[in-house]
């Protein structure tokens, strides 16, 4: 059983369609090529594996039947996205009032 979440690796929803993963792959393949990335060579390798098995397992239909129907995902599918927790502000206090404004209420009288 595999334990990696393939849509998190490619940055794409559990609902997306073949072209939208292809799209994912091709831009997150561009820009962790290891040809690209001289400096950072291993970890851009390790990126890359995991994106072409990702990218190999969600583009075959009948890889990607099988991955879907593993426990594990279908519990993250399922799951609510947690809501924000409301704060509450607090009133700000009024400004004090400026010399300009005091000396034009002197004015106003």
């Amino acid at each position: 059983m595999t334990t990696r979440d393939y849509y998190f690796i490619l940055d794409v929803p559990p609902i997306s369609s073949p072209e939208r993963i292809r799209q994912a792959y091709r831009n997150l393949s561009k820009k962790y090529h290891p040809d690209l990335n001289p400096h950072d060579k291993l970890n851009a390798e390790a990126r890359m594996k995991e994106l072409v098995e990702a990218y190999s397992h969600l583009i075959d239909p009948e890889k990607r039947k099988i991955y879907d129907k593993q426990p594990f995902f279908q519990v993250r599918r399922f799951r609510r996205p947690e809501r924000p927790v409301r704060q509450i502000q607090e009133p700000t206090p009024p400004k004090p009032a400026g010399l300009l404004q005091k000396f034009l209420r002197l004015f106003k009288r």
